[in-house]
């Protein structure tokens, strides 16, 4: 089983964050 560390979080968070601001651009 993987543990989630602080900083695996982030990036996780970056990436959905980055993927929601193309999706977004992309639709307009």
């Amino acid at each position: 089983c993987h543990i989630h560390t602080i900083e695996d979080n982030s990036f996780v968070d970056l990436y959905n964050l980055s993927t929601l601001i193309l999706t977004a651009n992309s639709l307009q």
